[in-house]
């Protein structure tokens, strides 16, 4: 009898482990389309390009920009993102993050007073590594929670854009996220031997978007464009409980176990666009574009929640990130080659506030404001087009010394932590405009 209780004491140790295991292989983040951008001229203008997005893009960016776009349009290109990152002079390994993008612009046939009113969108990030990672370490254990393999969420994205007036659209989207739920069952079977049940499930986790785009003035030479957009927070979770039954002969209570938190997280955000558009001559137009954006960092939690601690543990101190603002630049040249081919340079800036704290305390979530540069060429040849981006992100050195009267000695931050690091992101589309 001591034999069987020691074997079954030691299965249920080890399906624990084995749980806990997973909770701790990695760490919580946001979305690709969030940090890099959406398509070749999203990344390749570091954003700008909100106000005078089209067809699938204009999904992410501004919805309201569908309502105003009357081609149809199809896209699949191939993004890869690698990360360059060090944590007190050595290098912190990170997950490189390629993803396969689809998108579609298909204005709705209707006649009469609704024609070229409506138009229908789609957009799809699929990652080639997975379609959720959920990378959760110990908040103590050093780590770039923000950026750091943010990318490997698959993202779905659909859209609806309307023209009420000539020069005014606008639309709602949505966003979808993969979602982790899913648990661990032991129990006797119908022999009396202790056995146990896995359930995992994908679910989608849903956002909304809402942008109107205008442009109070429109003419030959001169198109004065401004965009607004509401983005509402999109978290993908996972949660992933474990009940343990002994059964008669060995009454044992086992208290519940549930692995929880937060895999992927995009803050809500606020954001105002203004574009303006130059005939500089016959054979060449210029677009300039500034944009603001607004995000509630604020609202972001723990990324792994305790549960079942001993009674007096101490509580999880909260994350403390607070909201912060980006602004971002772009420019993009046109030129008419021929009646046929176009050619299109880019290129873009943006600077981005870091949400996170000086991290003195418990946490280790590593961040630091960000400077980025991108550029790009978009070829079109009648109604094919070809698109080619890059962009480098600098995170800033920055360096957080613990507060004795808060941590040990022996903690895994403890003196300090001193961390920078850059992305590189590369994108090619290829799609037809008809």
């Amino acid at each position: 009898m001591r034999a069987v209780a020691a074997a079954r004491v030691a299965l249920v140790a080890l399906v624990t482990a084995g749980l806990a295991g997973f909770a701790g292989v990695g760490q919580a983040r946001a979305s690709a389309i969030d940090l890099f951008g959406y398509g070749a001229r999203g990344v390749s203008l570091m954003g700008a390009g909100a106000a005078t997005s089209k067809g699938h893009a204009a999904v992410y960016y501004n919805a309201g920009a569908l309502g105003l776009d009357h081609e149809l349009t199809f896209s699949v290109g191939f993004q890869f993102a690698t990360f360059d990152l060090t944590l007190n002079g050595e290098e912190f390994q990170a997950r490189d993050a390629p993803a396969l993008l689809i998108g579609f612009g298909v204005p709705l046939p209707f006649g009469g007073v609704l024609k070229d009113r409506f138009t229908l969108g789609l957009a799809f990030v699929l990652p080639q590594n997975s379609i959720l990672i959920a990378d959760i370490p110990a908040p103590t254990t050093p780590d770039f929670t923000v950026v750091g393999n943010r990318a490997q969420s698959v993202s779905i994205m659909g859209g609806l854009g309307i023209r009420i007036v000539d020069e005014l659209g606008i639309g709602v989207s949505f966003l979808a996220l993969s979602e982790l739920d899913g648990g661990i069952d032991v129990a006797p079977n119908a022999t009396g031997q202790l056995g146990s049940k896995v359930k995992s499930e994908l679910v989608a986790a849903w956002s909304m978007h809402v942008g109107v785009v205008g442009k109070p003035v429109n003419t030959e030479e001169v198109t004065l464009t401004l965009a607004a957009a509401w983005r509402d927070m999109s978290d993908a979770r996972f949660a992933y409980p474990m009940t343990v039954d002994l059964g008669e002969e060995f009454d044992l209570p086992v208290p519940r176990l549930d692995v929880s938190g937060i895999a992927q997280f995009d803050p809500m955000q606020i954001s105002f666009d203004v574009a303006l558009e130059l005939r500089l001559w016959d054979d060449v137009d210029l677009m300039l574009a500034v944009g603001g954006l607004y995000k509630f960092w604020s609202a972001f939690e723990n990324p792994i929640v305790y549960t079942a601690v001993p009674e007096g543990f101490p509580a999880q101190p909260l994350p403390n990130f607070h909201d912060t603002g980006a602004v971002r630049f772009g420019a993009e040249s046109t030129f008419t080659v021929d009646k046929e081919f176009l050619l299109t340079p880019r290129l873009g800036v943006l600077w981005e506030m870091t949400p996170t704290p000086e991290q003195t305390g418990y946490h280790n979530y590593l961040d630091s404001d960000r400077v980025g540069v991108g550029v790009g060429f978009d070829f079109r040849w009648k109604w094919l087009r070809a698109s080619l981006a890059g962009q480098f992100q600098f995170l800033l050195e920055r360096t957080s010394t613990k507060d004795p009267a808060l941590v040990e000695d022996d903690h895994p931050g403890f003196p300090s932590l001193t961390h920078s690091g850059a992305i590189y992101v590369f994108a090619l589309e290829l799609g037809v405009a008809l």
